[in-house]
């Protein structure tokens, strides 16, 4: 089982409280654990969040730093593709890095 953590939560932005609670709820509330070992940082509305995959544990922070893959849209966008991802919607969001590990991330993020 893999544990979801938050850096310094009192002033972490919406975003990643967001994805912290999609994790939590994907990965801790279903017993699941993660296969992703990587970085992926979020990028929407001007908040930016970065979620670290490691061995059994998944953190959020603030804190910038390499990535595997940068996902930039506006917030709603994000959500929408999260939501109900077609082709279509991942083709506008755009993306630095490895489009492969972004796709196996974001089926942990569905809210």
């Amino acid at each position: 089982m893999t544990a979801v953590r938050v850096d310094d939560p009192p002033t972490m932005n919406v975003l990643g409280l967001f994805l912290a609670s999609s994790l939590r709820r994907n990965l801790v509330e279903r017993g699941r654990s993660c296969a992703l070992r990587g970085v992926l940082t979020v990028d929407a509305e001007g908040m930016r969040a970065t979620i670290r995959f490691e061995d059994s544990i998944v953190t959020i922070t603030r804190q910038d730093g390499p990535s595997s893959v940068v996902l930039s849209a506006p917030l709603s966008m994000l959500v929408q593709v999260l939501v109900r991802p077609t082709l279509r919607g991942m083709l506008r969001i755009k993306t630095r890095g490895s489009r492969l590990f972004a796709l196996r991330a974001m089926r942990f993020l569905k809210p």
